[in-house]
């Protein structure tokens, strides 16, 4: 990871927070007694619905396209 200015970018800055995230649900799900109490396909339209639901102004990301930061 190349910093800048010794200074994470926010597109790093949001990676990283990704990727912890990710493990940390990774982690509590591995710990759990693999009784789900939320199926996949659950978890799945749950995310549909909040993307659906979300401004387009917050999916920059998904858009291919640099997130706009005022001067």
């Amino acid at each position: 990871m190349q910093l800048t200015s010794g200074v994470f970018t926010s597109t790093q800055e949001r990676n990283s927070l990704g990727a912890v995230k990710a493990v940390t649900a990774a982690q509590l799900a591995m710990a759990s007694d693999t009784i789900y109490r939320v199926s996949l396909d659950q978890a799945i339209e749950a995310m549909r619905l909040t993307a659906a639901d979300m401004s387009v102004k917050y999916k920059e990301t998904s858009l291919s396209v640099r997130p706009h930061t005022p001067l």
